[in-house]
């Protein structure tokens, strides 16, 4: 949609009046050519299909019926008339044979305009005069005749226009009194009658006033497509002549964009767009629409348009040859630039990776040294920080145990000046007495929480350290949790102590030398270790204080 939106504003500027094309205008149309150009093929097809049926149409006719023949004929030529000038011809003598075999004048004159075309649009003029000379329009109807003598005007305005240029010689002369006929035979406001005034005043009429008169044609409504080319791509010529290289571009291109749509393979304007673009310095552009116009001069077959192509063709071929040696220079100088470039950068990033190597050895040594210095420095507050707990633990035990002594001295000062004044008083029986009620057996029990206490803050991992000897599911470990003390690992806490006499152990814990015994060989058949290295595992659990 948005294509053919951009393509609908494109064809109603080309109605735009004179002076009023900007180079965005131009772009435009140099765009919407371009579009046309990449989906010709299509609007040939569409030819080939009504050439085509026309064609089957005709072997359907009935042989006899000449007229009917005639009319189709001429309907095949038209469609060729433009598009391949061979068959043009070909078709134009055939509808004259059976325009011949009516008997119908009418027929024959429009047969001899259709063979008259087909002579100019292959540049073979002197064929054309000869159709010219033979051609009689007596009794032929005034349409007709000025139909023919349209022809005429082409005829001589082209032979003029290629031998001279200047459209003063004879021929020119005879273009202006085939077109004062013209003006005779058809209403003045007809379109044929107002191209033929045009040319009965060219050589009078500015410049202002000739590019105004091809717009007005441009803007009529009964002027088909292959017509409206026509006038466009004279407008693009006239503004040339103006100095206008933006208006010549952008006319001659809408020139260009009407051929392709009417299907038309007679024509000039890619080729002038070809040296516009050519002089503008596009070369790429220059040589599609020359290679184009190429194609289709071989396809018609017109021979002066073929010379005139392939001139053009050397001259832009020439320059696309010096803007690629150029091209090819430049890029030399680019390669050998970009050559010194990466040479320098070779150097350059050898020397930043030797600094960037000799950098990362020295950041490396330092992250060593600092992570040496950073792990030095940790070991040190942990060993300082365990060195305190120790410290704080042993002042803590080492002020308990003053104070547990201090409270044994008190107690048997106490005890000693007690049995001191009962024996002096000989109160033997006061003194047996209070013995009996001191309890002794609670006294131990009190010093053996505390030695719990004190050991758990010494060894604060022996209670797992050994429940690991054991087996999960080991029944001696069914009561144990890891706040509380059993019988037998009081026995072994003492052996971490250094205490391994039975005897000394059986006295503190109040068992008897066989008691602490038995609990030893129980503890080593159940451990998952041997009996050898039971006792030395029991050593290496590690205090606070280590």
């Amino acid at each position: 949609m948005i294509k053919r939106l951009l393509i609908t504003l494109i064809l109603l500027s080309a109605l735009c009046p004179a002076g009023a094309v900007t180079p965005e205008a131009a772009d435009s149309m140099i765009g919407a050519l371009n579009h046309v150009l990449d989906r010709r093929d299509t609007y040939f097809i569409y030819r080939t299909y009504s050439i085509d049926s026309l064609g089957l149409a005709l072997k359907r006719l009935d042989t006899s019926d000449h007229r009917r023949r005639a009319a189709l004929l001429h309907q095949i030529y038209m469609q060729y008339s433009s598009y391949q000038s061979d068959s043009a011809r070909a078709f134009a003598d055939r509808e004259l044979e059976a325009a011949i075999l009516t008997g119908d004048k009418e027929l024959v004159t429009i047969a001899q305009s259709d063979r008259l075309f087909s002579f100019i649009s292959g540049g073979l003029f002197s064929d054309g005069i000869d159709v010219v000379r033979q051609t009689s329009l007596e009794g032929v109807s005034p349409a007709t005749r000025a139909l023919f003598y349209f022809r005429c005007i082409r005829l001589y305005s082209d032979m003029s226009n290629y031998a001279d240029g200047t459209f003063r010689d004879r021929n020119a002369s005879l273009s202006r009194a085939y077109s004062d006929s013209v003006m005779t035979l058809l209403p003045r406001q007809s379109y044929m009658a107002t191209y033929a005034s045009i040319f009965m005043t060219m050589s009078t009429m500015t410049l202002d006033q000739k590019i105004s008169t091809f717009h007005d044609l441009l803007n009529r409504n009964d002027v088909d497509k292959g017509e409206k080319a026509m006038i466009s791509s004279v407008l693009g010529d006239l503004y040339i002549e103006a100095n206008d290289s933006l208006s010549a571009i952008y006319y001659k291109a809408n020139s260009a964009k009407l051929d392709v749509e009417s299907a038309k393979r007679e024509t000039t304007a890619k080729a002038s767009l070809a040296r516009y673009m050519s002089e503008r310095g596009n070369i790429e552009l220059a040589r599609r629409y020359i290679q184009l116009a190429l194609e289709d001069a071989q396809f018609f077959n017109s021979k002066h348009r073929q010379s005139e192509i392939n001139a053009l063709y050397t001259v832009i071929a020439s320059k696309r040859c010096d803007s690629l040696n150029s091209s090819k220079r430049n890029l030399e100088y680019l390669v050998a630039g970009l050559t010194v470039l990466v040479i320098l950068l070779i150097f350059l990033l050898a020397v930043i990776v030797k600094l960037n190597k000799s950098l990362k050895a020295s950041q490396a040594l330092v992250r060593d040294r600092n992570t040496v210095i950073q792990d030095t420095n940790s070991q040190l507050t942990e060993a300082n920080r365990q060195l305190q707990e120790s410290m704080r633990i042993k002042e803590e035990y080492i002020g308990y145990g003053f104070k547990l002594n201090s409270q044994y001295i008190r107690k048997i000062e106490e005890l000693y000046k007690f049995v001191d004044r009962k024996l002096a008083a000989r109160q033997y029986d006061d003194l047996r007495a209070q013995l009996r009620k001191s309890d002794l057996r609670k006294e131990k029990e009190y010093i053996q929480a505390q030695f719990d206490r004190i050991f758990k803050r010494f060894f604060p991992t022996f209670i797992s350290e050994y429940r690991a000897l054991f087996p999960p599911d080991d029944p001696g470990m069914a009561d144990v949790t890891d706040g509380t003390f059993s019988s037998e690992m009081k026995i072994f806490a003492l052996v971490r102590l250094g205490i391994h006499d039975s005897n000394d152990i059986a006295t503190f814990l109040n068992y008897t030398p066989s008691t602490v015994n038995t609990y030893k060989s129980r503890a080593k058949k159940r451990s998952i270790v041997s009996s050898e290295d039971f006792e030395r595992l029991i050593m290496e659990i590690k205090s606070v204080v280590d």
